[in-house]
């Protein structure tokens, strides 16, 4: 796979979380910091692909826990 065939199956930041997430959780998201599953997406437009864990009130993102983690680099790269 190629940088041109990734930007064309994942054209945005947004794509590439979604691709991650699936990859990473499937359709039971944990929170990396409790292993809670009992979590929820948050609702704010500036916040994509953030999560909030209701057992330990932590915010994250499939890539919190990653060597990616604080990466300021697009997800296509």
């Amino acid at each position: 796979m190629n940088l041109i065939s990734i930007f064309s199956k994942y054209p945005t930041q947004e794509s590439c979380l979604e691709h991650l997430e699936t990859v990473r959780w499937g359709d039971n998201p944990t929170c990396p910091h409790c292993r809670s599953d009992k979590v929820a997406r948050k609702n704010e437009l500036d916040k994509v692909g953030r999560w909030n864990g209701h057992a330990c009130k932590s915010s994250f993102n499939v890539l919190s826990g990653t060597i990616m983690q604080k990466t300021k680099v697009p997800l296509q790269k």
